[in-house]
This record gives C-alpha cells, sequence and structure tokens, in this order.
C-alpha cells in the first residue's frame, strides 16, 4: 500500500455483534435468564434484542451490517478477495482499502479528508 501512496491503521470493534442491525429471526423471539446486576423479578425472563456472541445469527448479522455500511459508503467489494473493500475516486484512483476479519479492520487511505 506503501506504493499506492496509502497511510494505513487498524481498528477492533468491541462488542462488535452487539452493534449489528437490530435481530430478525425467522425461528421467533429469544428470551434469556437475565444475568447478576440487571433489576428484574427472581424467575423472570429477558427479551434479547441485539446479536450477541454465541448466538448461530450474529456473525451473518453483523456482516450484513459491515457490508450495508460500506455499500452505503461507495466501497467495492475485491473480486479477489471477498474480506477486501476499495473505495475509488472520480478518476478511477484509489481513494481507501478496507480488510475485514469479522470485527478487525485494516484501513488504508490516500488522504486524511479520505479517512
Amino acid at each position: 500500500m506503501m506504493n499506492l501512496g496509502l497511510k494505513g491503521d487498524i481498528a477492533d470493534v468491541k462488542n462488535a455483534f452487539c452493534q449489528s442491525d437490530p435481530m430478525r429471526r425467522s425461528q421467533g423471539e429469544i428470551y434469556v435468564e437475565p444475568c447478576e446486576g440487571i433489576k428484574v423479578e427472581k424467575g423472570s425472563l429477558i427479551r434479547l434484542l441485539v446479536n450477541v456472541y454465541g448466538l448461530d445469527d450474529a456473525p451473518l448479522a453483523w456482516r450484513r451490517t459491515i457490508v450495508g455500511f460500506l455499500k452505503e459508503r461507495g466501497f467495492t467489494r475485491s473480486l479477489l478477495e471477498p474480506c477486501w473493500w476499495i473505495r475509488f475516486g472520480p478518476e478511477n484512483q484509489i481513494l481507501n482499502m478496507m480488510l475485514l476479519e469479522v470485527d478487525d479492520f485494516f484501513f488504508a487511505s490516500s488522504s486524511e479528508e479520505t479517512r
């Protein structure tokens, strides 16, 4: 990326699955026992509204969320590597590149304005 004049950075999304778009499950709602610290009546169940680690649907929901986010901002997925996203400028120059691995991102940009 250095030969393209891009500057890189890395990021890790904390609690990524919880930051997915709202849960949509064809199998129905999920109810769980509350963990310590949540003040509800003993024996109560709470409805899970967000995806969490351990749910079968969570990785796909996170992937859909981040892919939607990137597409809205003009990124295109590489045909060679499905985890590699590129955003091009008006003259077809590379403005940004992003490599995704679940909740770890490597981001490269041509300038501060495009970060």
